[in-house]
């Protein structure tokens, strides 16, 4: 089969329809995480697949002498665990929603809206529940054709069925044979000299994180910067330590493969060779990656959300939270690209007895493009009342469910970023 035979699903008034029924429904899924207990190898082990060796994740003797008192998980693990719970979709819904997920459109990650209220300590389980939270149809700025905005919205709980975070996310549904017509998305990979790359290996030899000294809020300034991590250039290797580290739902082989193939047809595609493989290859092959509409493999969007966390976790020091952070996945990363973050601190306020800092973020590839927009309130401690009191407030019911209950969406949370650095504005908003 050759590219120019291969044609694949639209996005259909139908398709839209049963992406309709499915909002709300608490089905559960398949996709458990890597990590449903956390312990010192689990920390370390997401640790490792983002490149972050910041001691109080991958250390445990310097994890015990921390404020936490034992292993702590690093907060962007919650996109690797979790065992998956829900109900049945009953023939109804499951007859209503058929096709809902559109089967064969590519589905583009776009970003994540996290909120932590609890600490994951070493001996924790880890559950979430996730359902649709809706989703609406946008210009087709990428592929020239009919593309959508699906919302999906994850809660995570502990064993105490304390809810321990929320996220929100966001993938953009687009048509392959649209997307693939557009040749001029293409671009050829960046080659890099001996001396750029040594230039490269001296911003790596720079990346360090505060460690133990507290940053205190009275200390911080608004304008003071989060200081400069790089991830890159780019490699399939890269890609393989998240996967691995990460454990998605599709690299699978012999049985599970199959299962899975099984359960989830519109996952697969045949390869040159007429065999069936994941969509996942996308981050691997070049090949397929340009069948929809990419110059070349590129990283997975929740890598860099991944990144992101490790880069603020860095700044912020080990007795401090991060209790909310936006990402927006703009630009692809392709084999080659070099991304190099930055932020600042934008306001400072005290709210509800917590000491917050509102920061901007942002990753810059070589080309000077802003990819990976961002906001985030971090609570410092403070001289006058010492480290963050955590849970945090507002933590949002964990969902019953019986019979054909569907769950009402918590979305977004009041707060909205307005970012004065870089233009960033929420993923999920209509314009």
């Amino acid at each position: 089969m050759t590219t120019t035979e291969r044609r694949y699903p639209k996005i259909t008034d139908e398709g839209v329809a049963a992406m309709r029924a499915r909002v709300g429904i608490p089905a559960k899924r398949d996709d458990r995480g890597k990590y449903t207990q956390i312990n010192a190898d689990a920390a370390r082990g997401y640790s490792i697949a983002t490149g972050d060796l910041n001691p109080l994740y991958v250390d445990a003797d310097h994890a015990r002498a921390s404020r936490w008192g034992d292993t702590v998980a690093p907060p962007g693990i919650l996109l690797a665990t979790g065992e998956p719970e829900g109900r049945d979709i009953t023939p109804e819904e499951r007859e209503a929603g058929r096709g809902g997920a559109l089967p064969g459109v590519h589905g583009m990650f776009a970003g994540r809206d996290f909120e932590w209220y609890a600490p994951m300590l070493a001996g924790d389980t880890i559950h979430k529940v996730t359902y649709e939270a809706g989703f609406y149809e946008k210009d087709g700025k990428f592929t020239g054709s009919r593309q959508i905005l699906q919302m999906v919205e994850t809660l995570f709980r502990n064993q105490r069925h304390e809810v321990v975070a929320k996220m929100l996310g966001w993938r953009m549904r687009t048509e392959r044979d649209a997307a693939r017509e557009r040749k001029s998305v293409f671009r050829e990979s960046r080659v890099w000299s001996d001396e750029e790359l040594a230039e490269i290996d001296e911003a790596y030899a720079r990346e360090t994180w505060r460690g133990p000294e507290p940053r205190y809020w009275e200390d911080v300034q608004i304008g003071d910067s989060l200081g400069e991590m790089v991830r890159g250039p780019f490699r399939v290797t890269d890609g393989v330590a998240w996967e691995m580290g990460w454990g998605g739902p599709y690299a699978r082989t012999g049985k599970s493969d199959h299962a899975f193939r099984m359960r989830h047809p519109g996952a697969y595609t045949q390869d040159p060779r007429g065999v069936w493989d994941v969509v996942e290859r996308v981050h691997w092959d070049d090949d397929f990656a340009r069948e929809i509409g990419v110059p070349a493999a590129y990283d997975y969007g929740a890598q860099r959300v991944g990144w992101t966390c490790n880069f603020l976790t860095n700044w912020m020091g080990d007795d401090a939270w991060l209790k909310r952070m936006w990402v927006q996945i703009r630009k692809f990363n392709i084999l080659g690209d070099l991304q190099t973050f930055t932020g600042e601190v934008i306001d400072k306020r005290i709210e509800d007895g917590e000491y917050q800092v509102v920061c901007d973020f942002q990753a810059i590839n070589q080309l000077n493009e802003i990819t990976t927009p961002g906001q985030a309130i971090i609570l410092l401690p403070s001289r006058e009342t010492g480290n963050p009191q955590l849970p945090t407030g507002n933590q949002p019911p964990y969902p019953t469910w019986e019979g054909d209950k569907k769950v009402v969406p918590v979305g977004p949370s009041p707060f909205q970023p307005v970012s004065s650095t870089h233009g960033f504005r929420m993923v999920g908003l209509q314009e």
